[in-house]
């Protein structure tokens, strides 16, 4: 492992994480004294943070790893898992009561801790400060809390079936129904050609499948005149419809488990990039070519081929120069290898790769060190309050796979420093999904995927409101018009 491993960049507010809403609501500043006044732990696999029912004396902060939740009085059962800019101790810290779950590492995991006593003495002392806090617990706990009752199977807004008795819900149910008898006669037609689907009955599903993830966006989004209590328990109804069968796929089964604590981790976009459908049992391959084929995974495989267009462009309009480019969160990022592999002379390229995954970093470096690129690319750690990176005056920064999991503040900050690592003339792409997204309910509800949808006025007010103080300079688009490629210039 070379040097480069240790050069750090600075962002004190956590890009991932399912439930960091309670560092989203603190300022940078806050995040800060918290990180400065804690203690960095080091926990091995398997080692056991928190006991059910200890009492705990700190405020815990994943730093870089991944810890997973566990119910020892039902059975052992994992509930979720805990990643980089994840909080524990919340809840235990504002009730003063001993702790319901067991926290373990699931990894090798570095944490800071803040201890109790010196946070209850700064929320006694600074107003401002404790205003904050308190609000962020609120809020970091109330999005527990809804999620935990979502997956009790009971709903956030209780347990009857008004939704039953929808327009709605009979249409979906129908249309559930539907599916479940195509894949029972794709499985049955497998049974009779030596465990393979036919391909006309795999043709039939992938276009069912396809309508029937547009039919939910428009009856779960764009038509309903629903409330947004009844769509909520309709769409948990249709999630039970349809989960067992998507749980035999490879790749969307690993978009709703979430292993590395967050959906879209470097592997699950790996399998999109290498769209090569695998599964269990006869229909699982079926259904993972089915949701391969979906217009957002195209999308995701069109980030590829914009930003190596992009390489492309700028290494034929400086040659003579090296050109400098920054990929954020861009694990595995075959869109820089592929483009390095076509290269007569790989110096003329010097690229930097900047991952928040220990284990995205980790898979980089083997990519690097196997291509011989170690002189031409450099590996950095995004590590929550580190210092800034020695990076700057790059000609090209993009971060293809992030923007659209950060809320308008988050992508703000990072703009920002993006616009810092820039030189005069230097450009950023980011991608956004759009609002017109046929599958977002599908990927909101059903493999709860849930990202930032935006619009093109969405981009241009982030721009506008960071550092870059613009609009966009340019947006592109997939060919379904579903994905955004935002551009700007310094």
């Amino acid at each position: 492992m070379d040097e480069t491993r240790g050069k750090t960049a600075e962002l004190h507010t956590p890009p991932l994480g399912k439930n960091s809403s309670l560092l989203e609501n603190l300022t940078d500043s806050d995040v800060k004294w918290l990180l400065t006044n804690g203690e960095e732990l080091l926990v091995y696999n398997d080692t056991t943070v928190i006991h059910e029912g200890d009492t705990i004396e700190s405020l815990y902060i994943v730093n870089d790893g991944l810890l997973g939740v566990f119910i020892p009085t039902l059975g052992n059962k994992r509930l979720t898992a805990i990643g980089p800019g994840e909080t524990i101790g919340e809840m235990s810290l504002l009730e003063e009561t001993p702790s319901s779950a067991t926290v373990k590492a699931l990894e090798t995991t570095r944490l800071c801790a803040i201890p109790r006593q010196i946070l209850i003495q700064k929320i006694s002392e600074d107003a401002p400060f404790a205003a904050r806090f308190y609000r962020a617990i609120s809020i970091s706990i109330s999005d527990r809390l809804r999620w935990s009752i979502e997956h009790m199977g009971i709903g956030v807004y209780g347990s009857g079936d008004e939704e039953t008795r929808t327009e709605t819900w009979l249409k979906i149910s129908g249309a559930a129904l539907d599916f479940k008898h195509l894949m029972y006669k794709a499985d049955l037609e497998a049974l009779e050609s030596e465990d393979v689907v036919p391909e006309e009955t795999a043709k039939n599903a992938l276009k069912f499948f396809t309508e029937f993830v547009q039919f939910l966006n428009h009856a779960l989004y764009e038509d309903s005149t629903e409330n947004i209590y009844i769509r909520e328990k309709i769409a948990y109804r249709t999630q039970q419809e349809i989960l067992p069968y998507l749980l035999l796929t490879e790749t969307a089964e690993r978009f709703y488990s979430k292993p590395r604590g967050y959906p879209g981790d470097f592997i699950s976009l790996d399998l999109i990039y290498k769209n090569s459908p695998q599964g269990s049992g006869r229909i699982g391959p079926l259904l993972d070519w089915c949701f391969l084929n979906l217009p957002p995974m195209a999308a995701i495989r069109f980030r590829k081929t914009y930003i190596e267009a992009e390489l492309s462009n700028l290494i034929e309009q400086k040659r003579g120069s090296v050109v400098r480019v920054t990929g954020i969160a861009a694990a595995p990022a075959d869109e820089l290898f592929d483009t390095y592999d076509s290269l007569e002379n790989p110096s003329v390229l010097k690229a930097t790769l900047i991952e928040f995954d220990s284990q995205a970093l980790n898979h980089l470096e083997t990519k690097r060190d196997d291509a011989g690129l170690n002189d031409h690319l450099d590996l950095l750690h995004f590590e929550l309050g580190s210092k800034v990176a020695p990076i700057t005056n790059q000609d090209l920064l993009y971060c293809t796979s992030l923007i659209d999991y950060l809320n308008d503040k988050l992508a703000k900050r990072l703009l920002n420093l993006i616009h810092t690592l820039l030189r005069p003339g230097g450009k950023v792409i980011i991608s956004n999904f759009h609002t017109d997204n046929s599958a977002r309910a599908f990927m909101d509800f059903i493999l709860e995927w849930k990202i930032h949808h935006r619009t093109e006025e969405d981009l241009n007010r982030l721009f506008k409101e960071s550092r870059f103080k613009k609009n966009c300079s340019k947006i592109g688009y997939d060919n379904n018009s579903i994905c955004m490629f935002a551009e700007c210039v310094k």
